[in-house]
């Protein structure tokens, strides 16, 4: 296994820089799933407020149909919307978003870690010296690093939904472009419509995960790629301080 690594090393490079790209990239799609799943808000003085008739001029939506549907729908929501959940669902969005620019830092990040292998010809040295064991190391580690805070945030966030469920799929009906008007009339509607659950937390946590596994499978590499040619390497400075005497 050891053999068959070293000898199809820079394919095996390029699946980890094609990781790095496949991680940045997927900052597109990861807030899809609860894009309506928010609430449209004014910062006055660091404060955040929530009016029923604020709303995003360019999508022609506003607050107004939450908190039509939420009035009618009595029997789940007697008070209708509150302030307390106009607030949860701010949370959401605005978690949701942090995430979501954390995706574009880590692959950043992973992008970069990579290129430093490839610079230092990680992927192509038959020899590993001291400097190809460093960043060998440092590099993955610190996507590691970075890839594991996203996926505990990622799982941080899961669990704000999978608190709010209801919620947030209530919201989220309100506010699609295809059902809020229907919807905020006939709030009995709403169940039958849920569209959010944790399939992208869950596949996002897969891609973390890959990327982690990959990441510390490369340290391993690394490691076991400089013992094995330590003997190689001594004879190389040997021969080159010979030349130099």
């Amino acid at each position: 296994m050891k053999k068959f690594f070293s000898n199809h090393s820079k394919i095996f490079f390029m699946i980890f820089l094609v990781l790095g790209f496949v991680l940045l990239i997927s900052c597109v799609a990861y807030a899809t799933e609860y894009t309506h799943a928010h609430i449209f808000y004014q910062i006055s003085d660091g404060v955040a407020i929530f009016s029923k008739d604020y709303g995003n001029d360019v999508a022609g939506l506003t607050n107004l149909n939450v908190y039509q549907g939420f009035e009618r729908a009595t029997n789940v929501y007697p008070n209708g919307f509150t302030n307390d959940f106009a607030r949860t669902v701010y949370d959401f969005q605005k978690s949701l978003a942090s995430v979501n620019d954390f995706i574009v830092v880590t692959g950043v990040i992973t992008l970069v870690a990579v290129a430093v292998l490839f610079i230092f010809s990680n992927h192509s040295r038959k020899v590993y010296y001291k400097s190809n064991l460093i960043v060998g190391i440092v590099c993955p580690s610190v996507i590691i690093i970075f890839n594991v805070v996203l996926l505990v945030r990622n799982f941080l966030l899961m669990g704000q939904f999978n608190d709010n469920y209801d919620l947030l799929n209530w919201v989220s009906v309100l506010q699609d472009p295809k059902t809020t008007t229907y919807a905020s009339q006939h709030p009995e509607v709403i169940p039958g419509q849920y569209s959010c659950t944790t399939t992208t937390f869950i596949i996002y946590a897969v891609l973390f995960i890959i990327v982690i596994a990959y990441a510390a499978m490369m340290i391993a590499y690394t490691v076991l790629k400089y013992k094995d040619t330590t003997e190689k390497r001594i004879q190389i400075l040997e021969r080159a301080v010979n030349s130099n005497e």
